[in-house]
């Protein structure tokens, strides 16, 4: 996620005020059918390309899941470079001025003293929306760590990580996880309709809503089949993580900060991933019993959490005099008007 956030800003410095919900949802789009063939990718090899299922010492990876790791890195590599050549940033208008600022922010103190000020000053929006960050990660985080061998030991009943029960289980994660990507890819090309009926934080609120309560269920869900049921509903709330928190952020934010605001914005992410990792594993063998699904379920009351805390969100007020494109493919998903009632791209060559 962290590689994510730079495109983010990216993003938001290209497209105008008016198409910011419409951009960040085509990356959510994206995002989920890239994950939909990644984690459906161990089961594919095994039951299409006959790798073999059993893990021969205990511990070892399972070949299926090594190929995979490969593939996604040569794509993940591949699509970096792809944009780093195709795509161009404007340049800022007064080449000199913007020199001038860039030399007075070389050093570590002076980066320093930058950071600390714009969290200071950091938008009202933004700081409302850290905590929804906060929280929504937090859960997700449980999900990611935790869900996979949640499946193979309390629905397959696999007991140690070498056998072929495991890695049946992992290999089905992958496929419920492949599923609520899916659903993510599907939820993108209306998720601007719904913040248009609401607004976005309460839009992303019903979504956070949807996918907490699924989460929870899953602590009453009879078998694995049943599994993909829950995920439907988690596949909405990604969706919504991966788009419309940038969108309402990037309408909050001063042109000329985007680039050191998204940076910092990435920090509500790192943060959960760090207390996730440090705490949950002592919590769930001191509280727990080692059960890694009640952690998975304790990640959707973080997600209900994280929306009632999104409905509170207050957005800037919206313009009247906003107007959508008439382009016959983007009017019905770009007419939600930005925060920020411009329908100019912010200067790309923004403080990073």
């Amino acid at each position: 996620m962290s590689a994510w956030s730079p495109f983010g800003a990216f993003a938001s410095d290209l497209l105008p005020a008016r198409q910011r919900t419409q951009g960040f949802a085509m990356q959510s789009l994206l995002i989920g059918l890239g994950a939909v063939l990644a984690s459906a990718l161990p089961w594919l090899l095994s039951h299409g390309f006959g790798l073999a299922r059993r893990i021969p010492v205990p511990g070892e990876i399972s070949p299926s899941v090594k190929i995979s790791f490969y593939i996604g890195a040569v794509v993940f590599l591949g699509t970096v470079l792809w944009t780093v050549v195709s795509t161009e940033e404007r340049p800022p208008k007064d080449m000199v001025a913007f020199q001038a600022q860039q030399e007075r922010r070389l050093g570590v103190v002076a980066t320093g003293r930058e950071v600390f000020t714009a969290l200071k000053d950091m938008p009202t929006t933004m700081r409302q929306l850290a905590w929804v960050q906060g929280f929504s990660w937090l859960g997700m985080y449980c999900l990611f760590l935790y869900f996979p061998p949640a499946i193979a030991h309390n629905f397959f009943g696999a007991v140690g990580e070498g056998s072929v029960r495991y890695s049946e289980g992992i290999e089905w994660a992958g496929v419920c996880i492949a599923t609520y990507n899916a659903v993510c890819f599907g939820v993108s090309f209306f998720l601007p309709r719904l913040a248009l009926a609401t607004n976005r934080p309460k839009a992303h609120g019903i979504c956070l809503v949807v996918g907490g309560l699924s989460l929870i269920t899953l602590i009453i869900t009879p078998s694995p089949g049943w599994v993909l049921l829950p995920m439907v509903g988690l596949g909405i709330a990604w969706s919504s993580m991966l788009s419309l928190p940038y969108a309402i952020v990037a309408g909050a934010l001063p042109a000329r900060k985007s680039g050191i605001y998204m940076g910092i914005f990435n920090i509500f992410i790192v943060l959960p991933e760090i207390i996730a990792s440090l705490g949950l594993g002592w919590i769930m063998a001191q509280f727990w019993d080692g059960n890694r699904l009640l952690a998975v379920v304790f990640g959707g009351f973080c997600l209900l959490v994280a929306a009632g805390l999104s409905f509170g969100v207050k957005e800037a007020p919206v313009p009247i005099n906003s107007v959508a494109p008439a382009h016959p493919l983007t009017a019905n998903l770009s007419s939600l008007p930005d925060s920020t009632g411009s329908d100019q791209a912010m200067p790309t060559q923004t403080s990073r």
